[in-house]
C-alpha cells in the first residue's frame, strides 16, 4: 500500500512543479510581450529563444529595462537595441547565466566582432566594439549593484575591468566624399521609398544605361561611378544634413537642432568638411564666386500663381494663360500699353491736321475764279502724291 501512495505523491508533486513551470514561463512570455509590443518582429524571436533556452537570462534582461525606463526613460529603438545586443551575448556563450559571465569569455565576444583592415578599410568593426562594450558595461555595473538608484555610483564588476573602448583612428565611418549634396526630389517621400526608388531606377537600371552609352562624356561617366560608390542609408543621410545645416545655422542653434548638449563632441564625428569651406565662403562674400544655392534654385520651375502651370525658370509669361510672371515683365508690359497709347494719340493728332488741312484746301479751291489756277494746285496735289488723276473710261 505504501508503494502506490508514494507513487502519487510524486506524481502529484511533479504535476506540481511542471504546473509552476508553466506557469512562471507564461508570465516571463507577457512580461517579453510588454517590453518588444513595438519591436520589429526578430527582435522578438531573439529574446523568445534566450526565454525558451535559459529563463534567467531573458528575466534579468526584462528587469534592467524596466529600470532603465524606469531610471531614464529610454526611447524605444534604445530598448530593442539593448534587448538585441544582450541577447546576442547570451547566445555566443551558449546561454550561460549573465553572473556566470567571466571578463575574458566576454572580450572573446567583443573580439570576434573584429574584422582585419583588408575587410575593414574605415575599421567600423571597432565602432561596433565600442558601442556594445558600452551596453555591456552599463548592463553588468546594474547587474552586480541592482540596489543602487544612482548608475553613475554603479561600481564596475571584475568581468568588466579592463574591457575598455578601443581608439579609433577615424571620429567617423564617412569621409567628406561620402556625403551628399542637397537635391531636391519633389513631393515628400519615405525613406525606405527613396531607397527602392534610387536602387531599383538609378543605380541598377538608369546610371548603368548611362555608363554603356557612347554619347556620355567619359568625365561624366568617372562622375557616375564615383556616385554610384557613395554609401545610401539613413546615417549618411543624417550626417549630409548637418553638415549642410552647420554652414547656414550657428553653432548654438546647431546643436539644438541636432540634440546635442553645449558640452557634446558629436559634431566631430557628424560634420565632414573639405578644407575649404572658408575660402568658398570669402569669395562669394567679395562676389568673386556665385552662390550656388542660387545658381539651385534657378533650376526649380516658376509656378503660375493663376493656374500653377510650371514654367521655365526665366519665364517673364505663363505659357497656359499668359499671365505675369515676373515685376520686369510686368513693367513692361505697362510700356508696351503705354507705347500704344501714345502712338494712337500722336496718330489721331496727325489724322485732325490731315483732315483741317484738307478742309482749308477744299475752301481754298473752292474759292478759286480761274481755271489755271486750279489746274496749278491739282498739277501740285497730284505730284506730291496726295491727289491721283481719274481714270477715264473708254
Amino acid at each position: 500500500m505504501s508503494h502506490p501512495t508514494a507513487l502519487k505523491k510524486i506524481r502529484l508533486k511533479t504535476s506540481n512543479i511542471k504546473s509552476n513551470i508553466d506557469s512562471s514561463q507564461q508570465i516571463l512570455v507577457k512580461k517579453i510581450d510588454s517590453i518588444t509590443y513595438n519591436q520589429p518582429n526578430y527582435i522578438k524571436r531573439l529574446y523568445k529563444e534566450v526565454a525558451n533556452t535559459n529563463p534567467d537570462n531573458a528575466s534579468v534582461i526584462y528587469d534592467y529595462i524596466i529600470a532603465e525606463q524606469t531610471e531614464i526613460n529610454i526611447k524605444e529603438s534604445t530598448t530593442g537595441d539593448k534587448i538585441k545586443k544582450l541577447c546576442w551575448l547570451s547566445k555566443y556563450l551558449s546561454h550561460k547565466s549573465f553572473h556566470s559571465m567571466t571578463k575574458q569569455e566576454i572580450l572573446d565576444y567583443l573580439n570576434n566582432l573584429k574584422k582585419p583592415v583588408s575587410d575593414d578599410p574605415k575599421h567600423k568593426s571597432i565602432g561596433t566594439y565600442n558601442g556594445r562594450q558600452m551596453v555591456f558595461l552599463k548592463f553588468f555595473r546594474w547587474l552586480y549593484n541592482p540596489d543602487e538608484p544612482d548608475h553613475r555610483k554603479r561600481i564596475t564588476p571584475p568581468c568588466m575591468i579592463g574591457v575598455k573602448v578601443l581608439p579609433r583612428k577615424e571620429k567617423s565611418p564617412y569621409n567628406p566624399e561620402d556625403v551628399w549634396r542637397r537635391i531636391n526630389f519633389g513631393q515628400p517621400i519615405s525613406r525606405d521609398g527613396m531607397l527602392k526608388h534610387y536602387q531599383e531606377h538609378y543605380r541598377d537600371d538608369y546610371f548603368p544605361k548611362l555608363l554603356k552609352n557612347r554619347s556620355v562624356p567619359l568625365e561624366d561617366k568617372e562622375a557616375i561611378k564615383k556616385l554610384l560608390l557613395k554609401p545610401w542609408n539613413l546615417y549618411i543621410f543624417r550626417h549630409s544634413a548637418l553638415t549642410h545645416k552647420s554652414q547656414i545655422l550657428k553653432e548654438s542653434t546647431l546643436r539644438d537642432h541636432a540634440g546635442w548638449t553645449m558640452n557634446s563632441k558629436m559634431p566631430t564625428v557628424y560634420l565632414h568638411y573639405f578644407g575649404t569651406e572658408s575660402s568658398n565662403s570669402l569669395l562669394e562674400a567679395y562676389g568673386i564666386v556665385k552662390n550656388r544655392e542660387k545658381e539651385i534654385n534657378t533650376l526649380k520651375p516658376k509656378l503660375c500663381p493663376n493656374c500653377t502651370e510650371p514654367n521655365k525658370p526665366d519665364s517673364r509669361f505663363c505659357v497656359k494663360c499668359r499671365m505675369v510672371l515676373t515685376y520686369y515683365a510686368y513693367s513692361e508690359t505697362l510700356e508696351k500699353q503705354q507705347e500704344k497709347e501714345d502712338k494712337l494719340s500722336s496718330m489721331e493728332k496727325q489724322f485732325n491736321t490731315i483732315q483741317s488741312q484738307m478742309q482749308a484746301l477744299i475752301t481754298a479751291l473752292g474759292t478759286m475764279e480761274s481755271q489755271s489756277s486750279k489746274q496749278a494746285v491739282a498739277r501740285q496735289l497730284i505730284e506730291k502724291g496726295l491727289y491721283s488723276r481719274p481714270s477715264i473710261s473708254s
